[in-house]
């Protein structure tokens, strides 16, 4: 058993060695190339099992370039090292403090089956990247270079706000671990509040300024010192230096700079940081010569003060985006659902997993109502896990929510969804969509009732089959129909998928408690339909109401003895198991909510 287990890790260290027995074999005829030790070059190149030199011509002078093949390769790309790195630092975009020369970016693919062409290619690259570069390369690669720039902090920045969304003066809170940017003192505080389960009381600090670049920067235009960091600021925005030295006499507190440029369809940041001066403060004749003090202009207080504070050191520091715009762009489908509300009924396994994925969908304001506390046997397919056993489903769910997406506003109310309604009469109408998870007719009923009576945004209901082999998403809206449309007088509904011989229900053991017996691997798919539902109705509000059902997979409706019901048979039959159907939603000429007079 022991060799059969080493078997793989032979097969990729047989695959190496092949591949670099390869590039040796080619590399040797070339005397451009030499063979060198790990003990011959830098520190990147040291788990490397072979190394290559050569020298690279320039128009300036002559480079000496290191690559390296790393124990995974070919499936790795070869390591490039300069020696004389320091030399290129903040001259060359693609050149790293260490000497690291990016060459294939880490997304890449590469052909793993040409070991040769890959070092050819390392090589040939690091001599397009020697040979020079323009102020666009730094520009275009202005976020990564700044970062890389920039001493590492103690503190980490983080901006709530979209970048587009900031103006002199913005809010910018110094805390221990943490520098908080945004707009406004509210926001901060409740980004804060969600991040850390605990309230914030920040104090309004408008110390942030904004200056725009409207062409690159190249490194070593990056300010080292508060009057280059001021040269800065006059040359693109002369209020945003105004301001600066506004701060410097009047404030001992710490400012922030946020260096904004425009890139393709957004923005890339950097970020500096200057201690106040309160050079206002200070009694000083040659600052204060011909005023009052406390009167002098800060112009004229920073011209004086010029030669004390030209060597006062600025730190320029990274950034890191937290606002809604960034996360649910740069990681989601760009559908921007910030201003829209929604209201999830039933916070149970389907529910749960819903509201999972609408906050992950970006919807700005989620309210959560359950009245059920979760339990140990609600663990197998629930969202929450066992730290959450005892509490309030709905409340819980709403804080783990708010603190894994802190730009969200997301609320809890234990309570049935008439409770709340009746603490809140406007519980309803403050949304754009209701959504009801509960699939308990008593329950849903009421709620049912009130689309053809009450002022209503769109109602859906979802819920799930015995087994989970299918499931459902009934969306209400216009002049369709209704839930009590397709159900009969005790919610049984008529356009049901599966028929079992027996009962699908499972009773628990000595108890009175029904329930159905199904995993979160066949909840998910529904789960998702109901979402995907959820946001298609938020960006193209309903006309007619519509019902989306997901019939599972064919080995799934055997397993638990599952036979399709008459209503669909000839449908899947057509057209096949583990996919999603949609049909229009008609009124029923029976149904009592629909033909009743109004």
């Amino acid at each position: 058993m022991a060799d059969m287990a080493e078997e793989p890790q032979q097969l990729i260290k047989t695959r190496h060695q092949a591949a670099v027995e390869k590039v040796r074999a080619v590399l040797v005829k070339d005397p451009a190339y030499a063979a060198i030790t790990a003990a011959e070059t830098g520190e990147r190149l040291k788990n490397c099992t072979a190394i290559w030199r050569k020298t690279v011509d320039t128009p300036d002078r002559s480079w000496v370039v290191d690559v390296g093949l790393p124990p995974l390769f070919p499936d790795e790309v070869p390591i490039a090292f300069l020696p004389a790195g320091n030399e290129a630092y903040l001259k060359n975009p693609h050149i790293e403090q260490d000497g690291f020369i990016c060459t294939i970016p880490d997304s890449a693919a590469t052909d793993s089956d040409d070991p040769v062409g890959l070092v050819h290619y390392v090589f040939n690259d690091c001599q397009q990247i020697l040979q020079g570069t323009g102020p666009n390369d730094f520009q275009d690669e202005f976020y990564s270079y700044w970062n890389h720039s920039a001493p590492k902090q103690e503190r980490e920045l983080v901006i709530i706000d979209p970048a587009e969304r900031l103006t002199t003066p913005f809010q910018a809170v110094f805390s221990e671990k943490y520098i908080y940017v945004a707009s406004n003192i509210s926001q901060i505080n409740h980004w804060v509040a969600n991040r850390t389960g605990e309230a914030s009381a920040f104090k309004s600090d408008d110390n942030g300024i904004v200056i725009k670049l409207d062409s690159p920067l190249i490194p070593e235009k990056y300010p080292n010192t508060v009057s280059e960091l001021v040269t800065l600021a006059d040359t693109f925005d002369k209020a945003a230096g105004h301001r600066i030295k506004s701060l410097l006499a009047s404030s001992a507190k710490s400012g922030l700079v946020l260096l904004v440029q425009a890139q393709g369809q957004g923005v890339a940041m950097g970020a500096v940081i200057f201690n106040g001066l309160g050079l206002s403060r200070i009694n000083s004749v040659k600052l204060v010569r011909g005023f009052r003090p406390g009167t002098v202009p800060s112009d004229l207080l920073y011209r004086r003060a010029h030669d004390e504070i030209r060597s006062k050191r600025v730190i320029r520091t990274s950034v890191e985006r937290v606002d809604h715009q960034w996360i649910h762009s740069r990681g989601g489908d760009g559908s921007d659902l910030s201003k829209k509300s929604v209201l999830i009924i039933g916070c149970g396994s389907l529910g749960g997993h819903v509201a999972y994925l609408l906050s992950r969908a970006g919807i700005g304001r989620l309210t959560l109502t359950d009245n059920d506390v979760l339990a140990w046997d609600n663990l197998g397919r629930h969202i929450l896990g066992a730290e959450s056993i005892g509490t309030f489903k709905a409340k819980e769910l709403a804080r783990v929510l708010a603190r894994q997406m802190p730009h969200l506003d997301i609320v809890g109310i234990p309570k049935d969804w008439r409770d709340a309604l009746n603490e809140n009469p406007n519980l309803f109408a403050e949304k754009d969509l209701i959504v009801s998870t509960v699939a308990e007719w008593r329950c849903e009923r009421p709620l049912n009732g009130l689309i053809r009576n009450a002022e209503m945004p769109p109602l859906l209901f979802g819920w799930v089959e015995p087994h989970a082999v299918a499931g459902h998403c009934l969306t209400i809206a216009g002049d369709g129909g209704c839930l009590e449309c397709g159900a009969n007088e005790y919610g049984q509904f008529l356009d049901a998928v599966a028929q079992y011989e027996n009962t699908p229900l499972a009773k628990e053991p000595g108890g009175c408690t029904y329930y159905q017996n199904y995993g979160p691997i066949a909840l998910l798919p529904i789960a998702s339909m109901v979402a995907a539902s959820v946001v298609e109705a938020l960006l193209h509000r309903p006309t007619a109401s519509s019902l989306k059902t997901w019939i599972g997979s064919q080995d799934h409706f055997s397993k638990v003895r599952a036979a399709l019901t008459d209503v669909w048979m000839a449908t899947v039959e057509k057209g096949g198991h583990s996919r999603e159907y949609r049909k229009n939603w008609s009124k029923s000429t029976s149904c009592r909510v629909c033909t009743r007079e109004h």
